[in-house]
């Protein structure tokens, strides 16, 4: 009995340690497993990690070449590396930019296109715009992410979001004014005392309540932007402080603008000299009559009396330079309008489209134009579109204006009324570029320096 006993629990002692070997080893298999199955879950999240930083770099590359291209303004034949250059040859593309560093081991590179519809994402915008096409790539880690984005500018600018009258900062409307036309603006809406008005009022949503006023008002939620104007001759395209009809002003010339009491010498009234460059100066009782297309003026001088009048027509564009705007030729001080008491413009044709003012404006800080704010003279009664992005506008006491005023603020002492006839009426400005579309391509693609967009997916 007893070695029949001795004989089981060796056999029960040889069970127990072959289950406590298979035990350990199934332990040991799935612990090799789950570390296994630990290391690839960590290694695909680092590489997750990297793909978000890679893309993190290449939206970095994309937004930086926007903001170059609206800094840099590169012709309709180029487009920019770190600077405006001229395309690949047979190519609508810049070479790409060396490697940039943005931190954290990330980087980007990017290529530009020139002005084209063609070979991007999204659907095109259509007439009336500049498009280009963006290819932007990022690389952290040796993981590679890229993206392209169709972006456009207008080419041509609505100076008037409004049927009639904007102050972007501020719109005053003095005692005793009648508005017929629109009103709009980011900041505050001010109106006096017995001030009818028929229109529309549109703020910006961060804007004040208006004060004198408890019509309607319509809320938008996108601030009322202006762009500065390109100052280029609409003819020629080409600056308009070396391409003007200002030598229609000089004695002798021909044709020739008539001008009597001028200040210049021999009675002219255009001076343009180093001290006094392309300065419009008429004098005391003195009329000049202008009959060319686009002037540009760094300074405009009237006396006492003194009348410009626009020929008869005659649709002219006065450009109003400043010596903020790099290349204008102005000097410290100028950059705009002074007028004595009873001067006056005169459109007789009625249409505002016939006179166009675009003033340039302060726009430098600490600004060398002494005009922030441009006075328009007492008693006047005048047609016409009116951009001034960079410097206020106040019409004094009496008279009245018809046609369109976008600027920096205004101020109002006259009657107003919007002209419809200025409806689809543009005006080119510098070109701002925004994004249109986006979207992320094959980084694995075999690209050239000719074919970056490879890998992409192409609308159009």
């Amino acid at each position: 009995m007893a070695r029949s006993l001795r004989r089981r629990a060796a056999q029960d002692d040889g069970i127990a340690m072959f289950t406590v070997v298979m035990v350990m080893a199934v332990l040991l298999v799935l612990g090799a497993a789950l570390a296994t199955s630990s290391l690839q879950s960590s290694t695909t999240v680092n590489g997750d990690e990297l793909g978000v930083r890679a893309l993190q770099a290449a939206e970095a590359g994309a937004q930086t070449a926007v903001h170059r291209l609206n800094m840099l303004q590169p012709s309709s034949s180029n487009c920019i590396t770190t600077v405006s250059s001229a395309p690949q040859t047979q190519s609508i593309w810049c070479a790409a930019t060396a490697a940039e560093s943005i931190g954290n081991g990330q980087s980007f590179t990017y290529q530009t296109s020139v002005p084209s519809t063609s070979g991007c994402t999204g659907k095109t915008f259509g007439i009336g715009t500049s498009e280009r096409c963006v290819v932007a790539t990022g690389t952290v880690g040796g993981v590679t992410k890229k993206v392209i984005q169709r972006i456009v500018s207008s080419s041509g600018a609505d100076p008037f979001p409004t049927d009639g009258i904007l102050g972007r900062d501020s719109l005053t409307v003095d005692n005793n004014t009648t508005i017929n036309a629109g009103l709009a603006s980011n900041g505050l809406l001010s109106f006096g005392l017995n001030s009818p008005m028929t229109g529309t009022v549109t703020l910006w949503t961060g804007a004040p309540n208006p004060t004198g006023y408890s019509g309607t008002v319509t809320r938008q939620s996108t601030a009322f932007v202006l762009s500065p104007p390109d100052m280029l001759n609409p003819l020629t395209l080409v600056d308009s402080s070396t391409s003007n009809s200002n030598g229609q002003l000089v004695t002798g010339a021909s044709p020739a603008d008539s001008c009597t009491l001028g200040t210049g010498t021999g009675g002219t009234c255009y001076v343009n000299t180093s001290f006094t460059p392309r300065t419009l100066s008429v004098g005391n009782y003195g009329a000049v009559t202008l009959g060319g297309a686009v002037y540009n003026f760094c300074q405009l001088s009237l006396g006492n009396n003194a009348a410009v009048n626009i020929a008869s027509g005659a649709r002219t564009t006065i450009f109003i330079d400043s010596p903020d705007r790099a290349g204008s030729g102005c000097i410290a001080g100028q950059g705009g309008i002074t007028s004595g008491n009873g001067a006056f413009f005169s459109n007789p044709s009625g249409d505002p489209r016939g006179l166009v003012v675009v003033i340039y404006g302060a726009t430098a800080s600490p600004t060398k134009s002494g005009f922030t704010t441009i006075q328009f003279p007492n008693n006047i009664s005048l047609a016409a579109a009116i951009y001034s992005p960079g410097a206020g506008i106040t019409f004094k006491n009496n008279g009245s204006f018809s046609g369109g005023i976008t600027a920096k603020n205004v101020t109002l002492k006259n009657n107003a009324s919007w002209d419809s006839r200025l409806e689809g009426f543009t005006l080119a400005t510098t070109l701002i570029y925004y994004r249109g579309s986006w979207r992320q391509c094959n980084p694995l693609a075999a690209t050239t320096s000719t074919t970056p967009a490879a890998g992409c997916p192409l609308d159009s």
